[in-house]
């Protein structure tokens, strides 16, 4: 699952916090029934990240049954100057 989070050259270079907000696939109680899920995650942008960058959280992205939960990849985009 990728997440794409713009970022101003300043954000880039002096580094950030944001608030990123998705929908992802979960399961409900019983494990097997799909549902969507509404997520807020704070994510440290740190100086000297860059366009294309990635960060990777392990396991907290789609979760499908009967298998594992995807990561989640939160992947930088310069916005326009």
């Amino acid at each position: 699952m990728t997440v794409e989070v713009e970022c101003t050259l300043e954000e880039f270079y002096y580094g950030c916090q944001k608030t990123i907000e998705f929908e992802k696939t979960t399961l409900m109680d019983d494990g097997s029934t799909p549902a969507t899920a509404k997520v807020t995650k704070i994510i440290q942008v740190k100086p000297g990240a860059f366009s294309g960058h990635e960060l990777v959280f392990p396991a907290e992205g789609h979760q499908l049954p009967g298998s594992r939960p995807a990561n989640l990849i939160i992947k930088f985009k310069q916005a326009a100057h």
